[in-house]
């Protein structure tokens, strides 16, 4: 009985030993082959648009206060990024020649980086598709649109936008400040939105598991939020149209005008000041949450 028990135990660590041998050598090659550098790239072109698609990428938009345009890239000699300035429009991409082996074995690789400086001004439409980092765009620059994809990485943004702004994360949070445009969308399915002193015309924030937080959002005509297990919280808000529902998640708002308000909830508790006429309509409901409404008067 020792014996029949004895044989499989040799054969597991045999297993757990040769398998480490593998790891370690795969990881020994990877990191062999593979070195980060830093490249910068000077842009001496007219740049009306802006196109980043990285897989593997932090991008950090930086004010040139220079006035100088260029673009600092962490590379690696198998793993590096293309920036060229084509029809009026800066494109950022990246090239990957790893093999197999090395792409398997590449557990510890950082996010590269990608630091984008441009003086102040209008840079037109602004797309990003990044599968894996954050991004950054601070105050300073001013864009028609911006369309934003991000699969795994945050998202902050502090730009003005004309047009649109439309951004959407799958795991990552998404913070917007000091924003006005004719439009916002935002869309994050496991991450949190955040929100500070945004003037849109109509503002649309749709979170699935995260928590929705707006302060000092004023929508001209329409501001609508849903989230499924998250919170919907809004600080000194106010729109001629507000809408919010969520599942199991609480609704806490404070607006600065009345409302007509139409209030559903399950089995949440319900606390919401009288309806005053024609000052718009506040639609909220809820499964399982409560709701909590004030009018700062």
């Amino acid at each position: 009985m020792k014996k029949a028990v004895f044989i499989p135990l040799i054969a597991v660590g045999s297993l757990i030993l040769t398998t480490g041998i593998f790891f370690g050598v795969g990881l020994l090659v990877t990191n062999h082959n593979i070195k980060q550098t830093m490249n910068v790239t000077e842009i001496n072109d007219d740049v009306r648009s802006i196109n980043v698609d990285v897989s593997v990428s932090d991008l950090e938009f930086k004010v040139a206060n220079d006035g100088k345009s260029k673009i600092i890239t962490e590379e690696s000699n198998k793993f590096y990024h293309i920036v060229k300035v084509e029809n009026n429009t800066l494109k950022i991409t990246q090239n990957d020649t790893r093999n197999g082996l090395e792409r398997f074995f590449n557990f510890n690789l950082n996010y590269m980086k990608v630091y984008v400086y441009l003086p102040a001004g209008n840079y037109g439409d602004l797309t990003i598709n990044s599968s894996t980092g954050d991004s950054l765009i601070p105050e300073g620059y001013t864009f028609d649109n911006v369309t934003s994809r991000v699969s795994t990485g945050n998202t902050k943004f502090s730009s003005k936008v004309v047009n649109k702004l439309d951004l959407k994360a799958s795991t990552g949070n998404i913070e917007v400040e000091k924003n006005g445009s004719l439009s916002v969308n935002l869309v994050a399915s496991t991450g949190n939105i955040k929100v500070k002193d945004s003037r849109p015309i109509s503002f649309v924030a749709t979170a699935s598991t995260g928590h929705v937080d707006l302060e000092n959002v004023i929508a001209g005509t329409s501001l609508k939020v849903e989230t499924s297990t998250g919170d919907i919280t809004l600080r000194s808000c106010d729109s001629l149209s507000i809408e919010a529902k969520a599942s199991t998640g609480n609704v806490n708002m404070s607006l600065l005008s009345g409302k007509i308000f139409d209030i559903y909830t399950t089995t949440g508790k319900r606390n919401v000041p009288t309806s005053s006429t024609g000052l718009g309509v506040c639609k909220v409901s809820t499964s399982t949450g409560d709701i909590n409404i004030s009018v700062l008067q």
